[in-house]
């Protein structure tokens, strides 16, 4: 009837963190360090590492209403793709797209029916550039007028945490109507063609969300939630 998911990430933990000064791209600059980190835009230098959890209550609908639970969404698809080449390279495109497509296909919908895209959005160079030609293969001419927003600009890239907050943070915002907004995001990259929400968040009628995660070595996961 009833279960507890969730996720948890320390990329502050010291050694968490030499191993991405090691093998990552880390944003730097001048200037406030909330600043840095740029999912999409076209001068992002790279992610900023964080720290978070966030858990949810799955349950049955008919158990979830018998107790009086206040209902957040509705879990209606998911789907899962890990791509790596013969020698062993990481397709993170296709990995997205492949996760994307089944989810969609284990909700049994179409992309029409999708009302925003809570992104991975790293902030990095060719991970963001990846993931949005990922969503151009999948919602093809749908993509110009789709919202997408990127909330590591706000809560930095917990790793296995990031999931489970950004879809959080989705959810919240879509009680009050409206997809959260992408922090820093001032200058759009022609290879990152998405209609990224900025400045204010933005006022959605449609409730139904897509939250995309993917990491370095070509796995990703989707899930296809709507709001209640």
């Amino acid at each position: 009837d009833m279960m507890i998911a969730g996720s948890t990430g320390s990329r502050l933990h010291p050694i968490k963190c030499i191993h991405a000064a090691m093998w990552e791209e880390l944003a730097d600059g001048e200037g406030d360090p909330e600043t840095w980190c740029r999912p999409f835009d076209g001068n992002r230098r790279g992610q900023i590492i964080g720290e978070g959890s966030a858990a949810f209550v799955l349950e049955d609908e008919d158990h979830a209403r018998a107790r009086g639970a206040t209902i957040l969404g509705t879990v209606m698809g998911a789907g899962s793709s890990c791509v790596i080449s013969r020698d062993g390279a990481p397709d993170r495109r296709q990995a997205v797209v492949n996760a994307i497509r089944a989810a969609l296909s284990d909700a049994g919908a179409t992309v029409e029916q999708v009302g925003h895209i809570n992104a991975h959005g790293q902030g990095t160079r060719r991970c963001d550039i990846e993931e949005a030609l990922a969503i151009r293969d999948v919602f093809g001419d749908v993509t110009d007028s789709l919202p997408v927003t990127a909330l590591k600009s706000a809560l930095g890239n917990s790793g296995a945490g990031s999931g489970s907050l950004e879809l959080a943070a989705s959810l919240l915002a879509l009680q009050s109507g409206v997809v959260p907004r992408t922090l820093n995001y001032t200058q759009p990259d022609p290879e990152c063609r998405l209609d990224i929400v900025h400045e204010e968040s933005r006022p959605v009628e449609n409730r139904t969300l897509i939250k995309i995660s993917v990491n370095g070595h070509g796995q990703a996961s989707v899930l296809v939630v709507a709001a209640a």
